[in-house]
């Protein structure tokens, strides 16, 4: 990705690009590359009923979204990078409005996401780990890939972190697929204080498995990791379940 002018990082929600890929975003923020987020589904329901009290004034979508824009503003203004919201329904909410089905959602927002990226600008999409709405915008990612940009695909935290993987056949899986790990050094410490600032989302179980996820034994450092294609016609886009 060193030779890319730009780096867009397409994050399906608020907090998904930071939880995956903050360590990065720190890293390069204020370098010649520059770094910017998309946020695909921006409009939510949800969010941990422990950090909002459960109080009922805080149920309705409109005053959800809100609070996750309020934090994405802080988090951006620490780290320094320029975002958008693409202000699609996440899921809860398209099921609950009866939307229209998932191939007019991807076209849309494949149309949106075009305006705003450029073929040769490193372009960085989830592997599609445990939710619907990743699986979704992952394979927008792989559409541009076989059109020639320049795409790699980042690790879904927290969803990767979770220990009911096995996580040395996913390993070798990826590799089978076409992609090729790179190791990224991170400030830990730094990257869960930033996360904290999504305070309406996070949760400490959350945080933990972040943490112990980056850790490496053989030389007590801390690392994110994403994959890059080895090849545009071989990578297919699977995942394990």
């Amino acid at each position: 990705m060193s030779s890319c002018r730009n780096i867009t990082i397409i994050s399906p929600h608020i907090d998904d690009a930071i939880l995956s890929l903050g360590g990065l975003v720190r890293n390069i923020t204020g370098t010649e590359n520059g770094v910017a987020i998309q946020y695909v589904f921006s409009i939510s329901g949800w969010a941990n009923p422990d950090s909002i009290g459960g109080a009922p004034q805080f149920t309705g979508p409109a005053m959800i979204t809100e609070i996750r824009k309020k934090e994405e503003a802080l988090v951006s203004g620490e780290l320094g990078y320029p975002y958008e919201f693409l202000d699609f329904l996440d899921l809860p909410l398209r099921k609950e409005m009866e939307t229209s089905g998932t191939n007019g959602l991807i076209g849309d927002i494949k149309n949106k996401l075009e305006k705003n990226l450029h073929p040769s600008d490193g372009c960085f999409f989830p592997l599609g780990f445990g939710h619907p709405d990743h699986k979704i915008v992952k394979e927008i990612g792989l559409g541009l890939l076989d059109r020639g940009y320049e795409v790699s695909f980042y690790e879904d935290l927290p969803y990767a972190a979770y220990g009911d993987y096995d996580y040395e056949e996913r390993y070798s899986f990826l590799k089978r697929e076409g992609l090729e790990p790179v190791l990224v050094e991170i400030d830990i410490g730094q990257k869960l204080e930033t996360l904290k600032l999504y305070a309406s989302q996070m949760s400490e179980e959350w945080l933990t498995g972040i943490r112990n996820y980056a850790y490496c034994l053989s030389n007590n450092k801390f690392y994110e990791r994403y994959w890059q294609p080895v090849s545009r016609k071989k990578y297919t886009g699977h995942v394990p379940d």
